[in-house]
Formats: structure tokens, C-alpha cells, sequence
């Protein structure tokens, strides 16, 4: 017979001490951000009751008993909480080691709404025939889609815990492997709401130039939600523009 189970005899005078599986249970309850030890402080706590009520010599009911509460309050409590936040991690993780290439799988296959459903902001207002227009310069110029893999070694500084980031990819294609960065939107600043969706796709190509979607062969721009700027916008000071167009002199070119 343990210690725990020995029985107390009157005669003798012993000094009650604090049963340690009360201390192990409370303990367990309390690191409640772990999954697995809520259920054994339950346990334990229920053992030190045992304990406790079997060997006079033995303190620490109050302890048990909160172990038992706190085990089976966070035990509940990570019912309902763990599992959305496991959610999160692994779609997040998918996201980012799949990249862009179901989008690109998607498009490739002559769906171009299908492809623009992967994006958030302009790429996915972006009308069809610009979606189609990326799709059709990529076969162009390299072939048939194959494979993205996450490019680790060449991924930027990531900006994690921000709304958006930025992230590395090879792209293989029939005729050649090029690089890439695509913006994951994590979460739109505005509404809050969470995207999971990409603001933008840039192929990296010095010799025949860089393409990205949404733009055409411009640069990504960094606001929140938007994708690459539209290179047919008009500058603030294009001489060409309605806006800044200087107005000609009435009696210029008239015939007097």
C-alpha cells in the first residue's frame, strides 16, 4: 500500500502535509494554453481526493477540488476555442506552401473568373479579359503551367501579425522556371474581416520584363487591399490628361 492509501493511525503523530497530487493537479488545470494537461489535472485532482479522504495525514482538498473546477472549465473552454484557432493555423499554412498555384492551375485552364476568385481587391474586379490577357503573356512566353513552390530561401523579410505579406515562389512552367512574390491579404483594414486572398501576383523577368496581376507590367502597389497600380491611369501631371490640359488662347489660330 503507497504512502497516499496508508492509513492513519491516531496514535502517532504525524505533521499533515500537502498531498502532492492536489499541487500536480491544480498545476496541470492551470496551464490551460496546453491541451493536454487540463484533462490529467482532472484526474489528478480526483486522485488527491481519494487520497486525501483515505489518510487523515494528508491536506489539500481545496486544492483538489479547484483542479478538478479549472480542469473541467478550460477542458470546455478549449472545446470551443482550440479548434477555430487550429483552423486558422492550417489554412494560413496552406495558403502560404500552396501560393498562387491553384489560381494559376485555375486560369491556365481557361477559367478566368475561376482565377480571379483567388484574389481580393482589384484582381478580383479586374474584368475577364484582363485576367485572360496575364494568362495568355504567361503561355506565351513560357508555356504550359506546371508547379509553384514556396521559394523559402529567397522569401522576403516577412511582415507577420500584419494585414497583408509578401511571400517567394518558383513557378515551373513548360519551357522554363521563373521567380515570383505574391501578396497574401490576411485581412481587410477597413472591415476587418478576414480575406485569406491574394492582392497580387508579380512574375520576376529581366529579360523579357516583369508581368504582374492585376497592372500588366508595372509595379505591385502596397495599399491595403489593392493589387498592382493600372498602368492606363492617368499621372496627376500627364500633360495628356483632361485634368491638366491647358486650355488654348481664343484669339490663337483665328484669322483675323
Amino acid at each position: 500500500m503507497t504512502q497516499f492509501n496508508a492509513p492513519f493511525d491516531p496514535g502517532e503523530s504525524v505533521e499533515p502535509r500537502t498531498s502532492r497530487l492536489a499541487i500536480a493537479s491544480l498545476a496541470c488545470s492551470l496551464i490551460c494554453c496546453v491541451p493536454v494537461t487540463t484533462i490529467p489535472g482532472i484526474l489528478l485532482g480526483v486522485g488527491a481526493m481519494l487520497s486525501i479522504s483515505n489518510n487523515q495525514a494528508l491536506r489539500g482538498k481545496g486544492l483538489a477540488v479547484a483542479g478538478i473546477l479549472l480542469g473541467v472549465m478550460f477542458t470546455a473552454g478549449q472545446a470551443f476555442v482550440y479548434p477555430p484557432v487550429i483552423k486558422f493555423f492550417k489554412e494560413s499554412m496552406e495558403l502560404v506552401t500552396v501560393g498562387p498555384h491553384n489560381a494559376l492551375d485555375d486560369g491556365f485552364t481557361g477559367d478566368p473568373a475561376a482565377f480571379k476568385s483567388h484574389f481580393y481587391g482589384k484582381g478580383l474586379t479586374a474584368s475577364d479579359a484582363e485576367a485572360q490577357a496575364f494568362i495568355d503573356t504567361l503561355r506565351s512566353r513560357y508555356g504550359e503551367y506546371s508547379d509553384c513552390i514556396w521559394d523559402q530561401p529567397n522569401q522576403p523579410p516577412a511582415s507577420f501579425g500584419q494585414p497583408k505579406t509578401t511571400f517567394a515562389y518558383d513557378l515551373t512552367f513548360e519551357n522554363a522556371t521563373v521567380n515570383a512574390e505574391a501578396q497574401i491579404i490576411w485581412m481587410d483594414e477597413r472591415t476587418q474581416d478576414m480575406v485569406f486572398k491574394f492582392g497580387w501576383v508579380k512574375i520576376q523577368d529581366p529579360d523579357l520584363g516583369d508581368l504582374t496581376y492585376p497592372g500588366g507590367p508595372s509595379q505591385p502597389s502596397t495599399g491595403p487591399g489593392e493589387g498592382a497600380p493600372d498602368p492606363t491611369d492617368s499621372a496627376p501631371d500627364d500633360p495628356d490628361s483632361p485634368a491638366t490640359t491647358t486650355p488654348q488662347d481664343p484669339d490663337e489660330g483665328d484669322d483675323p
